[in-house]
């Protein structure tokens, strides 16, 4: 039901006490039945709409109606389920969203909000049941008895909350039960090298971070070792340029331009079920230019060389508007085929396993640890924020950090030689008979001159 509230008048009449106006407290609406004008205020949906200047009650009660009619009406929900309401708002997606945001939301769908909350009513659902799945689903565990991210549990009452908003703005619910849920905070993991010491640790137990990058020397190692394969390019533009793997797939030979040395993002491929679908960046900042090294450069010209003589040997007929990455026949490559193979291929290599995406950490870290900006970096990524790219990957470069531990460790280390320095023989030997062996190691390293190190 639509909640309406009564007309009512008020004035553009001003306290002069206060400056200011009176609206609907003005003394002369009470004793003059001229003054001021009529308004009306009416709930539709979610909306509130206010109108205003009517010279009568009944001309502002008149258009009040008139309103009321025109507009949409609520439908009746008929024990509508949520189940069946998930179903219709999911078969309405395609025409609004990426086909790759429809593709998630459809998973969370059929695989968690149906099976838990779909035999409700859609009307009657509450806060309180909503809470109770998500507290559910927050303790749930996969095949390998690993719990679901926190992460993962936003990512579904996002969709859940998506598609309550539409259920609202229907009429079939007053308010989302949705909203105001407590639920895990998802914590940021940032990236880590792979040192030599986690190196040994993987190879001891298999013991690896949640996200790891491997270091220059670790990347060409893989590039040395794939330098033969067809999309030795494609390694190589994600490790040294860091592009999404969609934006890889989905690149064309019209924007790359080998005369600048400039690449332009300007689609994604993304994968459906049983199809390849272009797409728009995953954000307004994908589309972006990337400037090209002369080493790149050189790379994306030998790989168009091959590509067409490739072509020639198919039959395929080479345009500009084909894709840099592609099979012979010319067709696109389904970006989930790409991660298989790239985790083949570094199986094969024996170095220590990353993601593919995790190139594109790689990409961000060495960019920092060098000479780049934050600002440069979030440019290069397609960061929507410079606060996100500063959040993931802001961290002081190891020159930088080396320098500063250094620094501390060497005003402590000045502290202790004054504090030691007019100490007598007998006090010196009585504390050094007292301590710890570890701290008479100290010691004896702060008393030594700089030049016996």
């Amino acid at each position: 039901m639509n909640d309406y509230s009564p007309v009512y008048r008020r004035c553009g009449c001003t306290n002069p006490a206060t400056g200011r106006r009176y609206g609907d407290n003005c003394p002369w609406l009470a004793t003059d039945p001229g003054h001021g004008s009529w308004y009306f205020s009416v709930r539709l949906g979610r909306q509130r709409v206010r109108r205003g200047g009517f010279r009568t009650a009944q001309d502002a009660e008149q258009a009040r109606q008139d309103l009321v009619g025109q507009a949409p009406q609520p439908a009746d929900d008929a024990g509508l389920t949520v189940a069946a309401w998930l179903d219709t708002w999911v078969a309405s997606l395609p025409k609004r969203v990426r086909p790759s945001t429809a593709t998630a939301y459809t998973a969370h769908v059929v695989n968690v909000l149906r099976p838990a909350l779909g035999h409700h009513r859609l009307g009657a659902l509450t806060r309180a049941q909503v809470q109770a799945m998500f507290d559910e689903l927050a303790e749930h565990t996969n095949r390998y008895h690993v719990k679901i991210t926190a992460s993962t549990v936003q990512q579904v009452r996002a969709t859940l909350r998506r598609a309550l908003n539409a259920a609202v703005a229907h009429g079939y619910l007053t308010d989302n039960p949705a909203r105001m849920l407590e639920l895990p905070s998802p914590r940021r993991t940032r990236p880590v090298a792979w040192s030599q010491p986690r190196v040994a640790a993987w190879r001891r137990d298999g013991t690896r971070p949640k996200i790891a990058v491997w270091t220059p020397e670790q990347l060409a190692t893989f590039l040395t070792a794939v330098v033969d394969d067809d999309l030795y390019a494609l390694w190589w533009l994600a490790g040294l340029r860091g592009l999404r793997r969609g934006e890889l797939v989905g690149l064309r030979w019209v924007d790359v331009d080998l005369a600048d040395a400039t690449l332009t993002v300007t689609q994604t491929l993304v994968e459906l079920p049983g199809a390849v679908a272009d797409s728009e960046p995953k954000t307004a900042a994908g589309n972006r230019t990337i400037t090209l090294d002369p080493a790149t450069v050189q790379v994306l010209t030998d790989h168009r060389r091959l590509q067409q003589r490739r072509y020639e040997a198919h039959g395929t007929i080479a345009e500009d508007t084909g894709f840099v990455f592609a099979w012979p026949d010319g067709r696109p490559i389904r970006p989930g085929w790409l991660t298989h193979r790239f985790t083949a291929l570094v199986v094969e290599c024996g170095l220590p396993p990353v993601r593919l995406h995790d190139l594109r950490h790689g990409t961000a870290m060495n960019a920092l640890h060098g000479s780049a900006s934050l600002h440069t970096v979030q440019h290069l990524l397609g960061h929507s924020s410079h606060a996100f790219t500063a959040d993931v990957y802001g961290t002081v470069p190891d020159a930088l950090a080396r320098a500063e531990a250094k620094c501390t460790a060497e005003t402590i280390l000045t502290a202790i030689r004054q504090a030691t320095s007019t100490d007598t023989p007998e006090k010196r030997a009585d504390r050094h008979r007292r301590q710890p062996h570890h701290v008479r190691i100290v010691r004896e390293r702060v008393r030594r001159p700089a030049s016996s190190h």
